[in-house]
């Protein structure tokens, strides 16, 4: 077992027990407890994805990357513009992101 270390007023035990103290109400007992590790954002949705004003998760749009000389102007005109993520996928891209 690693030694405690410090941490403010909650002291460190191990890699992922904290140790801490509760209220005087119910003794003041020392508790542990598990730390809950902070959930990393998905790194390539993140570069993706971003949410609007209203909550809505944005996205680009595709086949704007290459081979444009056969495609119209009008069509990439139209795929310069932004789209909102379908309801069915936007749940799973908002975990992706850690929102």
């Amino acid at each position: 077992m690693r030694p405690a270390v410090s941490c403010g007023t909650q002291l460190a035990v191990g890699p992922r027990v904290q140790q801490g103290f509760d209220f005087p109400s119910t003794g003041g007992a020392p508790q542990e407890y598990e730390i809950v590790p902070k959930l990393k954002s998905h790194r390539g949705a993140a570069k993706r994805f971003r949410l609007t004003g209203t909550g809505k998760v944005r996205r680009r749009r595709a086949l704007k990357n290459h081979i444009l000389t056969k495609k119209t102007r009008k069509r990439k005109r139209h795929l310069r513009k932004g789209a909102a993520v379908s309801p069915a996928f936007e749940k799973a891209v908002r975990r992706m992101i850690s929102v």
